[in-house]
């Protein structure tokens, strides 16, 4: 783990390289403290997995990484294009009233833009690391319901009709896929630190 956290902060410090939509400096954030993280946590419900907490208290309170970089785990970081903190974006994606439905354990880490977030499974030690897609998706005759995934690929939840409503009838219902893309955390960052291009893999 000690030598992808070295890879990691070695191109976090890179002015091009720090992210992968990279533009003007490089993040130059202090880390985040413990504090912030166990702060984060109670909000959340749920404790970060290692190798993300490390990131956050070791690298930097958000900034770097794939896409536009690691969403802050507190306020006054960057990383997350709406100005958001990952707890702030949980809540989006986990209110119904949104209907972006995914599982409470499942955490947006950093945005692609266009509607593509990186979530890390949070249940899991390891932290099993996926991408969320965000969409429209039109309900008719042949298509009925919209099914969501978690990142280990089971069924969690299904969008349906309104009762009453024909499915015949053309709407919008908002949704989200989600994929396992590495089976850890520390195998997604640590393939980042090395210059994989994420996105490509994402889309093959």
């Amino acid at each position: 783990m000690q030598d992808v956290f070295e890879k990691l902060k070695k191109r976090a410090s890179n002015p091009k390289h720090y992210c992968d939509m990279a533009s003007g400096s490089p993040s130059t954030l202090a880390p985040a403290t413990e504090r912030q993280v166990k702060a984060a946590e109670k909000r959340l419900g749920f404790s970060l997995p290692v190798f993300l907490r490390r990131l956050y208290l070791e690298i930097g309170n958000g900034g770097f990484g794939p896409g536009y970089g690691l969403i802050p785990v507190a306020k006054g970081g960057k990383g997350d294009v709406f100005g958001k903190t990952i707890v702030e974006v949980h809540k989006a994606f986990t209110n119904p009233e949104n209907e972006l439905i995914i599982p409470d354990n499942m955490l947006p880490v950093l945005t692609w833009g266009c509607g593509i977030y990186t979530i890390i499974d949070c249940s899991d030690p390891n932290g099993a690391t996926g991408f969320c897609e965000i969409g429209e998706h039109v309900l008719d005759g042949k298509n009925t319901s919209v099914k969501i995934y978690n990142a280990k690929g089971k069924l969690v939840s299904e969008i349906l009709p309104e009762a009453g409503e024909s499915v015949t009838k053309k709407g919008p219902a908002a949704y989200a896929r989600l994929v396992l893309h590495k089976n850890s955390a520390e195998e997604y960052f640590g393939a980042w630190a090395k210059g994989t291009d994420l996105w490509k893999e994402m889309n093959a």
